[in-house]
């Protein structure tokens, strides 16, 4: 196959299918029962593409949003440092805790997840020409379902 991201010949990849067309009006509701304001806005789906991804250009996605996602756990180190350098406190536990949480459940959050992935790159691939066709909103298929589920 051919990648539509990087124009290489890949032995592996996948096809990763979006939803694309408008976003119209959002109008606010307050539902006083709930003590919440209600944002709907809606959308008029066009259609539906696709792109032939190499699993290499996803990779590249995921080690991305690794990176920059890692960041947090380290914060939440030094946070745990520093409590522990002026004396070992509840907060020290808590802020190791949750900075051991996330080195463990980020990289396995990102692998389930390639399919999101491959679909935000297939989006990136054809974006701008969808917009030159003045579609303004890009959905991947979960974000697809789940706006179903609400109508």
């Amino acid at each position: 196959m051919i990648c539509e991201k990087c124009h290489k010949e890949r032995k592996r990849g996948d096809t990763y299918l979006f939803y694309y067309g408008n976003k119209g009006r959002s109008s606010t509701t307050y539902d006083i029962n709930q003590m919440q304001k209600v944002t709907s806005t809606t959308y008029t789906i066009a259609g539906q593409s696709g792109a032939q991804i190499c699993n290499l250009c996803v990779l590249r996605v995921q080690i991305l949003y690794l990176m920059l996602t890692g960041i947090l756990p380290l914060f939440a180190f030094f946070a745990a440092y520093t409590g522990y350098s002026q004396g070992f406190t509840a907060n020290t536990v808590v802020c190791g805790g949750i900075g051991i949480i996330l080195i463990i459940a980020l990289p396995i959050l990102t692998y389930k997840e390639k399919q999101m992935f491959g679909e935000n790159v297939a989006i990136s691939v054809h974006k701008k020409a969808l917009k030159a066709q003045k579609f303004n909103a890009f959905l991947t298929t979960g974000a697809f379902k789940r706006m179903r589920k609400e109508y």
